[in-house]
């Protein structure tokens, strides 16, 4: 039962306890002038009593607030609240019309029938003012309703506002015995109905929670706003009953010292109810901000620490004071350890000084393009590793000084991976040259052999019974040249071929070196012989190389073919083999043209066409030293190549030692 008493009495404390004191007011000058006892519709008989409509009007409105603060979500409650207050609305319109245009017929009679006139009063009637600020309250109860509309809202606060203002200064003016306030003999105001009016728009207000335009001045600040709301209504209330206990108590002239001293004891301890009513609110209010806040760093402590980046907060000179879980993943260092460190300490000894000026020159202003944008720089972590780092920073400036958060990540992975793109894309480059050089000798250089093969055979053909052997012969020659030619570029496009698709694997073993070579020699005899150059094989028969025998006798072929192609007759091919450390250095030395030093890095490349004829007009594709390069690759050694213009050049390729 306690409990329940204490969430009645929570629930009403607020905006029903002055509609509560309004509705007993009411109660009180409708039993007065029904009994025939004014002091209860006055409150003293100095004072003229309230009018019987003004009592049942306040009633109403009051019964009808009360509904619709409770009850807000019923729809019967919200119509019928509606009807009822128009009816009001328009009840007090005619009596403030009646008093303007002097009607011949009184609208107060529905309530009362021939109020009494005391002396030249009419006490029994509702003055005009009343009647106006009942049409204000009227409208503040119907703004209710039309409460997401900003210019009800602001109309129906201001009328609140107003009432509450109009209805303070009639209070003063009675109390303080200023009859000029309060209308005097000319329009009197009933001293409950002033009374009710000032708990009436007292509520109104605490509904529109003072946010409207009157207000803004205090604009958002919550403990201003508070201030006012607790402030306002009980210093005017504290006049009011100061100017009530001076102007009506009893004993004021009989004895003034304790006239006084009650006075100021009622004063004190309404007071005190103020400041400790005022100090509940406001604690509320700085312990609803003081969770809040609590709530808000908790949260972000949390988001801070499970984040997978790096989160660093440094004041002005680069001391850390803030380090997450994630910048001990990425950098090694404990929170413990690195607070109040210096941020050099995870940065390379390379930007330390670059570092050091651009702090300087983000805090005198020099580089705020800085602030809030990405950069990517270089980290180092508790191990001495240097990765790179992509970092954001952000300014932020309270009462004790300028801070910066920086929010690190570490792209190593995003950085392989882009290499790894950038190779695949230059290899995806090379691939397309590669088919484009592919197609080229296939419509190029296998098409031109293949025609003059047709057309030799097509002359034997047709001229056979009409050439002399000698002719014939010749023609066969050429024919079989051409033939071996366009043999051995199909052999290395076939091979080249293969070995773009990994159908080719390096089949590594010992092999004699003089006797690959004396079998190279043995292919290219005939040839030399036909240019008169010299071919040599200086390789001593004890040099033996781990490698596969297949690519070995390609790679050899296209040097040496190569060598004779661009070597005048009377010249020379040499063929050396030399042990160096762990590999044999094949070289390929001849003495033809030599090679023009800026296409030198293009020739084991497939980018540039750099192919040339030879000293007899020989043609070439290109593709022999690619297919070199690769298969010289496949067996673990590299291949390069030093040449002079018009003294010959020389060709080196490694190949694996066997002791």
């Amino acid at each position: 039962m306690k409990f329940e008493k204490t969430i009645y009495i929570n629930k009403f404390k607020r905006k029903d306890f002055f509609l509560i004191v309004t509705i007993l007011i009411s109660i009180s000058g409708i039993y007065g002038w029904y009994a025939g006892k004014y002091g209860f519709a006055s409150f003293s008989l100095v004072y003229i009593p309230s009018a019987p409509a003004t009592s049942f009007v306040f009633l109403a409105l009051s019964l009808l607030l009360l509904l619709i603060i409770h009850f807000d979500k019923s729809k019967f409650i919200k119509i019928t609240s509606t009807i009822l207050t128009l009816c009001i609305l328009f009840f007090c319109s005619l009596i403030f019309l009646d008093f303007i245009f002097d009607f011949t017929w009184d609208a107060e009679n529905f309530i009362v029938f021939n109020p009494e006139i005391v002396g030249t009063i009419p006490i029994g009637r509702m003055s005009p003012i009343t009647s106006l600020l009942f049409i204000f309250n009227c409208i503040g109860i119907l703004g209710i309703k039309q409460f997401n509309y900003k210019i009800y809202k602001y109309i129906s606060g201001f009328l609140s506002l107003f009432v509450f203002i109009v209805s303070s200064v009639l209070l003063m003016g009675y109390l303080y015995n200023v009859p000029f306030l309060y209308g005097s003999n000319i329009i009197p105001v009933a001293l409950p109905a002033s009374f009710c009016s000032f708990f009436f728009s007292i509520t109104l207000l605490q509904v529109y929670t003072l946010k409207f335009w009157s207000f803004n001045i205090i604009g958002e600040n919550i403990i201003k706003r508070q201030l006012l709301k607790s402030f306002l209504p009980i210093v005017i209330l504290i006049i009011i009953v100061q100017g009530y206990l001076i102007t009506n108590f009893s004993l004021r002239h009989q004895h003034p010292a304790l006239t006084s001293a009650l006075i100021i004891l009622i004063a004190i301890f309404v007071t005190i109810l103020m400041v400790l009513r005022i100090s509940e609110l406001l604690g509320k209010q700085i312990q609803k901000v003081e969770i809040s806040l609590r709530k808000n760093e908790e949260k972000l402590r949390s988001i801070t620490q499970t984040a997978n980046d790096a989160i660093i907060t440094t004041d002005i000179t680069g001391n850390i004071l803030g380090w997450n879980s994630g910048a001990e993943k990425i950098f090694g260092y404990k929170e413990p350890e690195i607070t109040g460190q210096s941020l050099t300490i995870i940065i390379p000894d390379e930007y330390i000084e670059q570092h050091i000026n651009g702090i300087k020159r983000i805090g005198s202003g020099g580089d705020k393009h800085v602030i809030g944008s990405t950069v990517e720089l270089n980290g180092l972590n508790k191990n001495g590793i240097v990765f790179p780092i992509e970092l954001s920073l952000s300014e932020w400036k309270i009462s004790e000084g300028t801070f910066y958060t920086g929010i690190i990540r570490d792209i190593s992975e995003r950085k392989r991976t882009e290499l790894i793109i950038q190779n695949k894309n230059k290899e995806l480059q090379e691939l397309n040259v590669t088919k484009d050089k592919f197609f080229s000798i296939i419509a190029h250089d296998l098409k031109g052999p293949l025609a003059v093969m047709i057309g030799l055979s097509d002359i034997i053909i047709d001229n056979f019974d009409s050439y002399d052997k000698k002719k014939i012969e010749n023609l066969v020659t050429s024919l079989n040249t051409v033939a071996n030619r366009t043999y051995s570029l199909l052999e290395n496009l076939l091979e080249w071929s293969r070995l773009q698709r990994g159908m080719i694997t390096a089949d590594l073993k010992e092999n004699n070196l003089k006797t690959i070579v004396n079998s190279i020699c043995l292919l290219f005899s005939e040839m030399a012989f036909n240019k008169n150059i010299a071919l040599h094989n200086h390789v001593f028969s004890d040099i033996y190389a781990y490698c596969d025998v297949n690519m070995t006798n390609t790679i050899l072929r296209n040097l040496v073919s190569n060598a004779i192609k661009f070597t005048d007759s009377n010249g020379f091919v040499s063929i050396n083999a030399f042990q160096r450390g762990t590999f044999i250095e094949i070289q390929v030395i001849d003495t033809g043209l030599g090679i023009p030093l800026e296409n030198i890095p293009f020739m084991f490349s497939i980018e540039k066409d750099i192919s040339a004829k030879g000293t007899k007009g020989e043609k070439g594709s290109g593709l022999g030293l690619l297919l070199c390069k690769e298969f010289v690759e496949k067996q673990g050694g590299r291949i390069w190549v030093e040449s002079e213009m018009g003294k010959g050049s020389t060709f080196y390729f490694t190949l694996k030692y066997l002791a």
